[in-house]
């Protein structure tokens, strides 16, 4: 086990270092273990669950000697408001997501980045919406590029980029702008987010055609009960997205839930509903002759099969992935185990999604 300390450390992460080592060991190439772990998806997230403890970096932060996650994803949680109202959305939380003014936002950010930077996180920023407050999400591409930090990544429900002022600022820095879009017809897309979104088709068609951002479009889509359920509403999404340029896509299940945790009971209900039967989905993928395998991989609690679907003379790579926070509470109940970081809306650094779990650092500071 590798052992790091907070301060002036670093480590190989490049094609020989220790990131692609242990993908290795959770990836495989093989189209029978992928279909192994939907019929086994408990044995599956229990041998990720067990790599990830015993692989794990050792490092140290605010005294605090804890085990981390060696590919480690840095979420920033900018604001807690949405514009949406996804009645299916992860942020459906029991606890208050209290929000801090953009000055202390951005200095508590910048010592949270200090204080992990050994570990050469990859960065995420999500919501709430980040486009709604463009000013505090410019100051966080600011610290992105102060500080080079890895493959960053916005998500975002597409109602702000509209506006080019704010693609013109962060297609430079980022790698990837995941915009949820969860059918391919704007009425239906609209009824599910629960707003009119200012994206709609003819405008994303309108990015696709004029701004460089485009290549880095990805389109997220939760699979629903009565929205994009099957695989004959998958390939109508995925020929609906290729016909416009998009060439990036991920399909998800929604998460099973654990009761008597961070999510409100009615949100664990609704995701009980828009439940989908994804093993007949992934059944009918693997008899389509446009799809052509790539690899599996297996985290803790979520898993995850690559194809590349070729049709018409155009490629594109379909992530389908699913996840089970039953077993995100069984990491939160091991304290000293870190496999992801979370920068709250309220300027608190955790090692959970829960704000108040596994606090790694709090700035009580003010300006």
């Amino acid at each position: 086990m590798e052992e790091l300390s907070g301060k002036n450390v670093s480590y190989e992460k490049d094609e020989k270092g220790l990131i692609v080592e242990r993908m290795r060991e959770t990836t495989s190439f093989l189209l029978e273990d992928a279909i192994n772990a939907r019929e086994n998806r408990n044995k599956y997230f229990q041998k990720g669950l067990a790599y990830l403890q015993n692989n794990s970096i050792m490092g140290i932060i605010n005294e605090k000697k804890m085990r981390f996650h060696w590919n480690i994803n840095f979420y920033i949680d900018m604001f807690g408001k949405c514009n949406a109202n996804c009645q299916f959305c992860i942020n459906r939380v029991n606890f208050t997501r209290d929000d801090i003014s953009d000055t202390e936002f951005i200095r508590k950010l910048d010592h949270a980045i200090k204080k992990t930077r050994f570990l050469d996180p990859s960065i995420q920023i999500v919501g709430g919406e980040p486009t709604i407050r463009p000013e505090r999400l410019f100051a966080i591409i600011d610290l992105i590029k102060k500080y080079g930090l890895r493959k960053p990544i916005i998500g975002t429900n597409g109602s702000g980029i509209i506006d080019y002022d704010i693609l013109d600022y962060v297609e430079p820095v980022i790698d990837h702008l995941n915009i949820s879009r969860h059918h391919f017809i704007d009425f239906e897309s609209d009824r599910l987010m629960g707003f009119s979104n200012p994206l709609d088709n003819s405008r994303l068609i309108g990015i696709m055609n004029k701004h460089p951002v485009a290549k880095k479009i990805r389109l997220n889509c939760c699979l629903l009960k009565n929205y994009i359920d099957s695989y004959e509403k998958i390939i109508e999404y995925i020929d609906w997205a290729l016909g416009i340029g998009i060439k990036n896509i991920c399909f998800s299940t929604l998460s099973k839930l654990p009761e008597n945790y961070i999510y409100q009971k009615d949100f664990i209900k609704q995701s009980e509903y828009y439940a989908i039967d994804f093993g007949g989905i992934m059944d009918a993928v693997k008899e389509n002759s446009h799809f052509d395998f790539i690899k599996f991989h297996t985290g803790s609690h979520c898993m995850y099969e690559v194809w590349n679907y070729n049709h018409a003379g155009t490629s594109c790579p379909i992530v389908f992935a699913t996840s089970d926070n039953n077993y995100a509470r069984m990491l939160d109940n091991l304290d000293d185990l870190i496999e992801l970081l979370v920068f709250h809306s309220d300027g608190t650094l955790a090692g959970s999604w829960n704000k108040n779990c596994k606090i790694l650092y709090i700035d009580s500071s003010s300006t």
